[in-house]
C-alpha cells in the first residue's frame, strides 16, 4: 500500500513538470519561473521521503521549500494578496497538524489549530465583508481555533479550551449580532412591505388550494 502511495506521487509530480515544461516548450507559457519550479520540485521530493521514512525533518523542510515557492511565485502575479498571506498561516499549521497526527504532542495541535483558522480568516478577507463584521468573525475563527483543540485532544488536554473557545465566540457573535441589528433598523422600511407581500401570497394560495 505504502509502494502505492510513493509511486502515485512520484507520477503526479512527474505529470505536472512534464505539462509545465511542455506549456512553455509549445505555447510559450511561463506559469512558474525555473527557480521556484525547483524549490518546488524539492519540496515535493523531501515531502515523498517523509512519505516513506516518516522522517519529521523532511516534512517540515519539504513544506517549508514549498512554501518558499509558492510565495515566491505568487508574488509575482495579480493574485489577491490575501491569498497569498493565508497560506503563510495555513501550510505550516497543516504541518503542525500532521505532525499532531504522527507524535500526538499537544505542543503541535495548539499553534496548528490556531495558524489554521488564522490563515483561514485571512482567507476570506479577500470578499467586500464590512470591517465591523470581519471584526466579529475574527474572534468567531480564533474561537474555532480553541473548539479545534478540544474536538481533536480533549484526552490530552482536557477541557481548558473551551474557556477562550466561549469567550471568543460570544465575543464575536455580540459584534455580528450588533451589526446585523444595524443593517435591519437601516433596511427596516423596505423588510415590512416585503413581508406584508409574502403573508398576503401565502393567504392567496392558502385560500385557492382549499377551493
Amino acid at each position: 500500500m505504502k509502494d502505492n502511495r510513493n509511486q502515485s506521487l512520484i507520477g503526479v509530480i512527474l505529470v505536472l513538470i512534464g505539462m509545465y515544461l511542455l506549456a512553455n516548450r509549445v505555447f510559450g507559457i511561463d506559469i512558474l519561473p525555473f527557480q521556484g519550479l525547483m524549490w518546488l520540485f524539492v519540496g515535493g521530493a523531501l515531502l515523498l521521503l517523509y512519505n516513506t521514512k516518516r522522517k519529521t525533518w523532511a516534512l517540515v523542510l519539504g513544506s517549508l521549500f514549498i512554501l518558499v515557492g509558492l510565495l515566491g511565485n505568487l508574488s509575482s502575479t495579480s493574485l489577491d494578496p490575501s491569498i497569498i498571506a493565508s497560506l503563510v498561516f495555513i501550510i505550516p499549521g497543516i504541518v503542525f497538524m500532521v505532525l499532531y497526527r504522527q507524535t500526538r504532542t499537544p505542543g503541535f495541535l495548539i499553534p496548528g489549530s490556531i495558524l489554521l483558522w488564522f490563515g483561514s480568516f485571512i482567507f476570506i478577507t479577500i470578499f467586500p465583508i464590512p470591517n465591523v463584521i470581519q471584526g466579529g468573525l475574527f474572534f468567531l475563527f480564533i474561537g474555532m481555533s480553541f473548539v479545534m483543540m478540544y474536538l481533536l485532544g480533549k484526552d490530552m488536554i482536557g477541557k481548558w479550551p473551551l474557556i477562550p473557545a466561549s469567550i471568543l465566540i460570544g465575543f464575536g457573535g455580540v459584534i455580528l449580532l450588533t451589526s446585523s441589528l444595524r443593517v435591519a433598523i437601516r433596511f427596516f422600511p423596505y423588510i415590512i412591505p416585503v413581508i406584508l407581500i409574502g403573508i398576503g401570497v401565502w393567504i392567496i394560495v392558502q385560500n385557492r388550494r382549499k377551493q
